[in-house]
């Protein structure tokens, strides 16, 4: 859940749509000045549940997608060299990416230029399924994608003492996390190559 800042907390949604806005746009004004304007901009971090909760929240898109364009448009107004990225969660379902994506992209118009994943092998299924999803995304979006959060453990120690069981037939360490990653970077790279069974 990714609530709203203290301050922002007693704002009208109006309020806090431009809130948003300004603050996005001010950020970027910002590191242009000082001429260290990102290459990337992210307009929330893994938006799938939303964000600015509880006026954000997934379950009311027409004020998730206000917020997230509010954002975007900061940045535009901003600079036009940044590339916008809206990340979203459900690698591996491609029925679950596209519901979100749909919405996003078809319903909201959102304007944003790369769609970022993330992707934890532990919970994320198997490539294969990330592969489909992959294509899929690139065939029916037509925009860029990134791995925005990824990772593998190095140890097979849990601090956490959560259950999490290795599904992925890497060994934790540093060797499984090498081979991992060159697979992952050979998968994601085909991305716009079609699936073989």
């Amino acid at each position: 859940m990714q609530t709203k800042p203290n301050q922002w907390i007693n704002m009208t949604f109006e309020q806090l749509k431009q809130q948003l806005y300004k603050y996005t746009r001010d950020t970027i004004k910002s590191f242009a000045r000082q001429e260290t304007i990102p290459d990337y901009v992210q307009i929330g971090n893994e938006v799938s549940a939303g964000i600015l909760w509880p006026d954000g929240n997934w379950s009311d898109w027409k004020k998730l997608g206000s917020l997230l364009r509010a954002a975007s448009k900061g940045v535009r107004d901003a600079t036009q060299q940044s590339k916008i990225v809206v990340h979203i969660t459900h690698i591996d379902t491609w029925s679950t990416t596209k519901w979100l994506l749909d919405r996003i992209v078809f319903e909201e118009n959102v304007d944003f230029d790369i769609i970022g994943e993330s992707y934890y092998p532990f919970w994320d299924g198997s490539l294969d399924d990330v592969r489909n999803s992959l294509h899929q995304m690139v065939k029916l979006y037509q925009k860029p994608i990134i791995i925005a959060e990824t990772a593998f453990p190095w140890t097979h120690e849990d601090p956490s003492k959560r259950s999490v069981k290795n599904t992925t037939g890497f060994d934790s360490g540093p060797d499984g996390q090498t081979q991992l990653f060159v697979l992952n970077f050979k998968t994601f790279t085909n991305a716009g190559t079609p699936p073989t069974d």
